[in-house]
Formats: C-alpha cells, sequence, structure tokens
C-alpha cells in the first residue's frame, strides 16, 4: 500500500504535464501553421523565415544553402510585388521562388530557376518559358529583380539592368506569403518590396 500512495503523485503528475503538452504554438506568428514545437526563426540578411521542410540547408544569416524550403514570415500582402534576388546553382540545382501563396507556399505563382547541362539556367513562370529572353549563365552568380503582377504579368531585370523582359501566364496569385525552395542552391538575398513597373 505504500508504494502505491508513494507512486501515486507521480502518475498524477505525469498526466497533468502529459495534458498540458504539445500546445499548438503556430497561428499568427507562424505562418507555418501550429506544430507540436516552437518554430525556429531564421534570418536571412534581417528578413525572418521558418523553415517548411529544412532538410540539409545550412543557414549563417547571410546565405542559405542546401536543400530545403522556407517561408518569410512577414506576409507581404496580396498586392503586385517585386522581388529581388542572389543565388547560385550547383550541378543540376534549382532554386524556386513561390510568391503569393498560402502560409504554406501553395496556391500561388511558382518560378523555376534550374542549371542545365549547357552552362545556362532554364528558366520557367508557371510554365512559360523564358529561358532564351534572360539569358543567364549558371557558372556566374545571378542578380535579379522579378515584378509579380497579380492581372498575370511577370517582368524581369538582370544584374541591376535598365531593359526589362515581361511575360504573361495564366494564374492569378492573391496569397499573402512567398518563400523558396532549394535544390543544391545557394542564396546570398531574398527580398521583397513594392513593384517597379507599375500598369
Amino acid at each position: 500500500m505504500k508504494i502505491i500512495i508513494k507512486l501515486a503523485p507521480l502518475w498524477v503528475l505525469a498526466v497533468l504535464v502529459g495534458c498540458g503538452g504539445g500546445k499548438p504554438t503556430g497561428g499568427k506568428d507562424n505562418p507555418a501553421g501550429p506544430t507540436d514545437k516552437p518554430a525556429v526563426i531564421q534570418s536571412l540578411n534581417g528578413a525572418d523565415y521558418l523553415f517548411l521542410d529544412q532538410g540539409s540547408l545550412e543557414t549563417t544569416g547571410k546565405s542559405i544553402a542546401g536543400t530545403g524550403e522556407l517561408v518569410f514570415k512577414a506576409p507581404m500582402g496580396g498586392k503586385d510585388r517585386n522581388f529581388t534576388l542572389k543565388f547560385e546553382l550547383g550541378e543540376g540545382g534549382v532554386l524556386t521562388i513561390k510568391t503569393h501563396g498560402d502560409n504554406k507556399l501553395k496556391d500561388g505563382l511558382s518560378t523555376i530557376f534550374t542549371r542545365n547541362k549547357n552552362r545556362l539556367i532554364d528558366v520557367k513562370v508557371d510554365v512559360v518559358d523564358v529561358t532564351p529572353e534572360l539569358n543567364l549563365v549558371s557558372n556566374l552568380p545571378v542578380s535579379l529583380n522579378m515584378d509579380v503582377h497579380q492581372h498575370g504579368h511577370a517582368v524581369f531585370w538582370v544584374d541591376g539592368g535598365t531593359q526589362d523582359e515581361e511575360i504573361s501566364f495564366d494564374i492569378r496569385p492573391h496569397g499573402e506569403f512567398w518563400g523558396l525552395s532549394l535544390k543544391n542552391a545557394k542564396v546570398t538575398q531574398a527580398l521583397v518590396g513594392e513593384a517597379k513597373d507599375k500598369h
């Protein structure tokens, strides 16, 4: 009987701790949604983000490299936006910027940069191939700006140039969040701001 009396408080304590654990910590402060543990907020040059899939991603605060997926913490608003990117692609590397999506980056617009075997980078906005127009070389770091307009246009400026390339796509994205999916890629800058080409 003494053994039962001594163990009973421990059993009650275990039940109480078990009931208090696993409380969702997502919601407004976590665009990735509720989780069983607090989200670890990372930062790239001051822009906070959360991992949707950490994979093999390594972060330094000034770069993100490897394979995985992330969503930026601050909602960008469902408006026309400009995105600034600086990145490099390893052999077979792919970088996808996902804009105007939900908090899991679904139902938005995907722009995919893929390193091919000819030392060029294939570029697709939704299903539209814009590789010839941009002519990105894979053995150099890529620096570009991209407007995404909700009425179905994307506009590119490469290496700070003044000449723009405008393309049309079919979907009409209206979500609040944006992020990146990396495969053997390194990103050193990812910023969002007001659209440069307003029309």
